[in-house]
C-alpha cells in the first residue's frame, strides 16, 4: 500500500517470491553467524555493550526468517493463490507475525545504539569504568524492543480485525496489513534511520573535535593502536551514516511522496510499485547490511566469525 492509501496490484510473482527466499538464507545465514561470535567470544562477552549489538543481530535475523517463511509460504501456496481467506488468518502465518513489528523493533533499535557510542566518545572514561549503566541500559533497551513489538503486532491486529477484509491467501502483508499500519511502520522505519543518521553524525563530529582539543600521545605503542581503532570506527559509522542515508531515507522518502501525489490511474503507477517494493526490503535490509560491515571492520568480531568457519575456538 502505497502513502495515498491505495493497495498496490498484485499478480503472481515467482521471483518475487524467490528474491524472498534469497534475500532470508543470506540474511538468517549472516545474522545468526555474527550472533554466534558475539556469544562464543570471551573477549565480546565481557563487554556489556555489545548486548545491544546483539539485540540489533537478533531482530535482524528474525526479520530474515520472516523473508524465508514468506518466500517458501508464497511458492507453496500455488494454484490456491485465488482462494480468499481472511486477514486475522493470515496474521496466524510465522511470517505475518514476524512482519508485524520485527521492522520497526530492528529500525528504532539504531537510534540507541548511536546513543551509546555518543556516550562512550563523549564520556569514554566514565563508560569504560561504570559496567552497570551499559547492563542497565542493555536491560531497558532490550525490555522496550520487546513491549514495542507487542504493542506493533497488537495495533496490525486491531486494524485487521477491525477491517476483517477476505484478501488472497498468498497472504501479502502488503494486503493483510491496514494502510494505517503500514503508513506507522513507513514512518517508523525513516524516522529511526534518520534519528539514527543524526546521532552518528554528532557521535562523529565530537571525535574529530575531541581529536583536536585532546590529541592522543602517539610516543607509545599503545596510543598509535588506540587511535587507530578510534579512527576505524568513526570510518566506519561514515559508512552507516551514509549508507543509511543514501539507500533508505532520501529513496524512502522520495518514492513514498511522489506515491501521495500520482493518481491511481496513472500509466507510471506500476514503476512507483516497483520502486516502492524495492525501497522497502533495502530499508528492512540495511540493518543487517551495517551490521555485516561493522563485523568485517571489527577486529574482535571478525575473528570470531572466522574462528566459527574453520571449526576453532575463538579466543
Amino acid at each position: 500500500m502505497l502513502g495515498n492509501g491505495t493497495y498496490l496490484s498484485y499478480e503472481a510473482r515467482p521471483k518475487e517470491d524467490i528474491s524472498y527466499i534469497i534475500l532470508g538464507v543470506i540474511g538468517t545465514a549472516a545474522n545468526f553467524l555474527i550472533l554466534a561470535a558475539i556469544i562464543m567470544h570471551r573477549a565480546l562477552r565481557r563487554h556489556k555493550e555489545y548486548s545491544l549489538l546483539a539485540f540489533l543481530v537478533l531482530f535482524n535475523a528474525l526479520m530474515s526468517l520472516g523473508f524465508l517463511s514468506a518466500g517458501i509460504y508464497r511458492l507453496s501456496v500455488g494454484a490456491k493463490a485465488t482462494e480468499l481467506i481472511s486477514q486475522m488468518s493470515c496474521l496466524k502465518l510465522p511470517h505475518c507475525i514476524l512482519f508485524a513489528g520485527v521492522p520497526c523493533v530492528g529500525s528504532i533499535l539504531l537510534p540507541f545504539i548511536a546513543i551509546d557510542r555518543l556516550v562512550a566518545i563523549s564520556r569514554p572514561l566514565q563508560y569504560r569504568v561504570k559496567e552497570a549503566y551499559k547492563g542497565y541500559y542493555a536491560k531497558i533497551v532490550g525490555a522496550f524492543s520487546i513491549f514495542f513489538y507487542v504493542f506493533c503486532f497488537t495495533y496490525a491486529s486491531a486494524e485487521a480485525a477491525f477491517e476483517n477484509r477476505f484478501i488472497s491467501a498468498r497472504c501479502d502483508t502488503r494486503e493483510v496489513f491496514s494502510h494505517g499500519y503500514k503508513l506507522f511502520e513507513s514512518l517508523c522505519i525513516v524516522f529511526s534511520h534518520l534519528l539514527a543518521v543524526g546521532i552518528f553524525a554528532i557521535v562523529i563530529a565530537h571525535f574529530h573535535c575531541y581529536a583536536k582539543e585532546r590529541p592522543l600521545r602517539r610516543e607509545s605503542k599503545s596510543g598509535v593502536v588506540v587511535a587507530r581503532q578510534q579512527t576505524r570506527v568513526m570510518r566506519t559509522f561514515s559508512i552507516f551514516s551514509l549508507m543509511t542515508l543514501c539507500l533508505v531515507v532520501l529513496p524512502f522518502v522520495t518514492v513514498f511522496c511522489i506515491s501521495a501525489f500520482t493518481p491511481v490511474d496513472s500509466k507510471h503507477r506500476h514503476l512507483l510499485d516497483t520502486a516502492y517494493l524495492i525501497t522497502v526490503k533495502i530499508a528492512i535490509m540495511n540493518p543487517t547490511l551495517n551490521v555485516v560491515v561493522y563485523a568485517l571492520r571489527h577486529n574482535e568480531i571478525y575473528v570470531g566469525v572466522r574462528s566459527l568457519l574453520v571449526r576453532q575456538q575463538p579466543n
